[in-house]
């Protein structure tokens, strides 16, 4: 349907400037778009890197999606248990409270989980959590943002 491609083109544009604004949930959103190539071309890397940003910036749908993919080693990553724990720990700690369900089952479970949600309903738009204190944790994901903010400066400069 061509009215259909033009919306998701449309909103993949829309998302990503929402995303370049900093905006969590449209970075979460964005990224998606990207993995499964809705109204983008399917580019992992990138999907990964507009994820990573989102959950460093505490976005409780992408924190979790992020330590689901390091628990398992998908979409191009190294299976990392800390850094999954690190990002699901954060992700339980949300006031979403699908995502904190999630999050303590995947944390629970002695193998690695199948994902708990489903991609399309990450698309959408989820509360960020509201700012923690700093722990240990935090800083580990402003590490990953730290570092995923010097890749979007990079990729940004080549569109």
């Amino acid at each position: 349907n061509v009215e259909a491609t033009q919306n998701a083109i449309d909103a993949a544009r829309w998302m990503h400037t929402a995303a370049k604004t900093h905006f969590p949930p449209a970075q979460n959103t964005y990224g998606l778009m990207l993995l499964n190539g809705t109204g983008v071309p399917r580019d992992e890397r990138a999907g990964i890197e507009w994820i990573t940003q989102a959950a460093a910036n505490e976005e409780p749908p992408a924190m979790l999606f992020m330590g689901e993919a390091h628990l398992n080693g998908r979409y191009g990553l190294t299976p990392n248990p800390e850094l999954a724990r690190a990002y699901l720990t954060a992700a339980a700690e949300c006031p979403d409270q699908e995502v904190v369900a999630a999050a303590k089952k995947a944390l629970n479970e002695p193998s690695p989980p199948q994902s708990t949600l489903r991609l399309d309903s990450l698309l959408i738009n989820q509360p960020s959590a509201p700012k923690k204190a700093e722990t240990p944790i935090y800083d580990q994901l402003r590490i990953d943002r730290d570092a995923s903010s010097a890749n979007m400066r990079s990729t940004d400069k080549r569109e």
